[in-house]
């Protein structure tokens, strides 16, 4: 059994004798997740070694859009529920309130009614929380602007209160309005609003970033070491890599990458804010967890890395492999969702209701001949057949090696249309080279 941030080499991260945070971020649009797939999360990040689920679903109107209301006894239920599920599978579970949208903070009234509603999930046996300020205005109201110099002190000052008003928990995480270094005015290095949180924050409290923009193509080492000199504090990562929220007929079934395992010492913790859809997030989740195994000598924990890619301790073809070999022992077992279907019974029909024209005329059923495969039969799904679902539903920036094949011959057969007899020998080799 994993242990609570035994994935990490923790001599190497950052994060001033606290372990390093791992795991996942349900923070996407959309609809959130049952319970019963949170549970199932719980089981999947304590085998993996992964330690964290942060609990900021957008479309919880009580998470964000109706902030100040206490849960009802039903919704209380299922929280304190969930709340203890993490606790059984070691996994701290954080739970996050986004009152951006309408909050005057000048008010009192407002700041009371947030550590009342905190309070009240302390009550459900949470530990650890977050204050989320992302996607909101930043135009503050005529109270405000008498009250504050500027949006971010008046960010910090509700957010330093709420952190001690709750006894300074270890676990405490801000989401500034500038998440990102797209966001920030004129630059990371200049930014007025990421320099007071730096400042102004408390410094138990750690911050969150997405890295260089929302959905981030890569993560380098050094954009990291820039925001961290400004926060004065190395932030917690929340990955959009596989988030689909803003596109929902998109899917993201490939490995964790471009973001160098350097970047652990460097780093309070990574959360990942995967797909809308629980269970295609099998590799987005398997694969940060086998990224988090990365240890100082350059080999991965309990997994062999035999070819040096640009990043010596992972590989993200072979995490995937990895990934995608252990989902496929989750479709072949019968009490996992995807798995194998047992045939149903076929139904007499007592009494026909079939119409005149229908040509079904018995209850004779089809029998194969010598030589013929029976009807409506699949092959089993093999790790192939997985590896090209993930290659055709890769990642944002990059499709997979089969995908540009396929996009490529498409090419091909666009600009060759209506030629003659060489095309076959001209596709071959332009197939040859791109290849390469």
């Amino acid at each position: 059994m994993s242990t609570p941030g035994s994935g990490v080499g923790q001599g190497r991260a950052n994060t001033g004798g606290k372990r390093f945070i791992s795991g996942v971020v349900e923070g996407f649009y959309g609809r959130p997740w049952t319970m019963d797939q949170r549970t199932e999360l719980f089981k999947r990040e304590q085998k993996w070694g992964l330690n964290t689920y942060l609990y900021a679903p957008k479309d919880d109107y009580k998470h964000r859009m109706y902030w100040r209301d206490l849960y009802s006894a039903e919704e209380a239920e299922q929280l304190i529920a969930l709340i203890s599920a993490a606790k059984q599978h070691d996994v701290e579970f954080i739970y996050a309130i986004s009152p951006g949208l309408d909050i005057t903070f000048s008010n009192p009234k407002e700041a009371t009614a947030l550590m009342r509603k905190l309070d009240q999930v302390r009550q459900f046996g949470c530990r650890s929380f977050s204050l989320l300020f992302d996607d909101i205005e930043t135009e503050m109201c005529v109270a405000d602007k008498k009250a504050f110099s500027s949006f971010a002190y008046a960010q910090v000052a509700i957010t330093n209160a709420v952190y001690q008003h709750l006894g300074d928990p270890e676990t405490f995480l801000f989401c500034p309005t500038d998440y990102c270094a797209a966001f920030c005015t004129p630059s990371v290095l200049q930014s007025s609003y990421l320099h007071t949180v730096g400042e102004k924050l408390l410094p138990g409290i750690d911050i969150l970033w997405t890295g260089p923009k929302v959905v981030s193509h890569k993560i380098s080492v050094e954009s990291i070491e820039e925001v961290s000199s400004v926060l004065r504090r190395p932030p917690v990562i929340w990955d959009n890599i596989h988030a689909n929220d803003y596109d929902p007929q998109r899917l993201f079934l490939g490995p964790f990458k471009d973001r160098p395992t350097e970047l652990i010492a460097k780093l309070r913790g990574v959360l990942t804010n995967p797909n809308c859809e629980f269970y295609p997030n099998f590799v987005a989740i398997h694969t940060l967890a086998t990224w988090c195994k990365a240890t100082a000598d350059g080999r991965q924990r309990d997994v062999e890395m035999d070819d040096e890619e640009q990043d010596p301790c992972y590989s993200p073809q072979k995490a995937l492999t990895l990934a995608l070999t252990d989902w496929l022992q989750e479709f072949m077992s019968t009490d996992q969702p995807g798995g194998p279907c047992r045939p149903p019974a076929r139904l007499k029909k007592e009494v026909s209701e079939e119409e005149p024209m229908q040509t079904d005329m018995g209850e004779g059923s089809y029998i194969p001949g010598p030589g013929e495969n029976p009807l409506y039969t699949a092959e089993p799904l093999t790790l192939e057949d997985l590896k090209l679902l993930s290659e055709l539903f890769y990642l944002p920036y990059e499709h997979g090696p089969t995908a540009r094949t396929m996009l490529q011959e498409l090419d091909w057969l666009k600009n060759h249309r209506g030629r003659g007899g060489r095309d076959g020998q001209d596709r071959g080799m332009a197939l040859k080279s791109t290849a390469v």
